[in-house]
């Protein structure tokens, strides 16, 4: 164990999230004050319709295209605002998949994939990533439509909004901002000090360790290993290994599609345990951070789950 790795490790975590998460908190402020409010969601107006969810969520919803921190600290102070409640958190977070995963997949790994993979395998490989975040939209439609019931227009209209002046609204939004960002920084960087504490004394040795024997029920070489390795760090690095391992022979096209996704399953399972969880325990509470962790994360691994099966079947 060495506390100066991890507390390095807690520092580049730091770096990438808190500004964000300030970013969505003032944001988020500044759109509730705002007599334009009604019209920044218009883009995802009618997926929130179609979800039962409010204008508020549209709203995050639409932030989803910009920044995932950002838009869950926008949430995050909805929610300590009872502008919206626990299920229309969850469900936002579930059809949230759809834009976060058009962000994530077209401008961070089309470009890394396809050079890589070539224009047949990456733009394979993209095309099911979309689709498992469909799915889970899809499934944050249904529980929508099943748990809450339809807004009626204009319910979150405010006619106060107009009432008070751009400098006194970015002087409350910033005010306001700041002393949430106080709160959840209290409770986020402990948490994610520990976590990374607990996996350097080899909370994932056992994953680690069972993918071996997976690798060579799917008749992957054990060069494959490095792939797994890659993941840990980034699902980048794990593009950038297989692309190795195809070009050189070692691996099908088909192989190649497996181990992206085992790869990308193992990354999503550290990801929740690494920052995942300690982000929405510290913006959520305790008991809505742990659900909405255990549900959004178990439906992305579900989905990651039958693609590999899926392309498993086709050996």
């Amino acid at each position: 164990m060495n506390p100066g790795n991890i507390i390095f490790e807690a520092l580049e975590i730091f770096k990438l999230v808190l500004p964000f998460m300030f970013f969505g908190l003032f944001l988020a402020s500044l759109i509730r004050l705002s007599p334009y409010f009604k019209h920044i969601g218009l883009p995802m107006s009618r997926l929130a319709s179609t979800s039962n969810l409010s204008a508020e969520c549209s709203t995050v919803l639409t932030m989803f295209f910009v920044n995932n921190w950002a838009t869950l600290a926008m949430l995050s102070d909805f929610y300590r605002k009872k502008l919206v409640s626990e299920k229309e958190v969850i469900i936002t977070m579930l059809v949230g998949f759809l834009p976060k995963g058009v962000h994530v997949t077209l401008f961070f790994m089309a470009p890394i994939a396809i050079p890589v993979l070539g224009l047949s395998v990456g733009g394979v490989y993209i095309l099911m990533e979309l689709l498992i975040y469909l799915g889970i939209t899809a499934v944050g439609i249904g529980l929508g439509r099943l748990w809450l019931y339809p807004q009626m227009p204009g319910e979150f209209e405010d006619g106060n909004r107009e009432a008070t002046a751009w400098p006194e609204r970015l002087k409350i939004s910033l005010t306001e901002s700041v002393t949430q960002f106080k709160k959840i920084v209290v409770v986020l960087i402990p948490t994610v000090i520990v976590v990374l504490l607990l996996l350097d004394l080899g909370l994932l040795d056992p994953i680690t360790e069972a993918c071996g024997p997976l690798l060579d029920s799917v008749g992957l070489p054990s060069s494959s290993m490095i792939v797994i390795a890659a993941s840990l760090m980034s699902q980048m690095a794990a593009i950038g290994a297989v692309g190795t391992l195809l070009g050189s022979g070692l691996i099908s096209p088909l192989h190649c599609l497996i181990l992206l996704f085992m790869a990308h399953f193992l990354h999503m399972g550290i990801g929740c345990i690494r920052l995942g969880l300690p982000m929405n325990i510290s913006l959520f509470g305790r008991s809505l951070g742990l659900k909405a962790t255990l549900i959004t994360y178990s439906m992305l691994e579900l989905g990651t789950a039958l693609v590999i099966f899926s392309l498993a079947g086709l050996l």
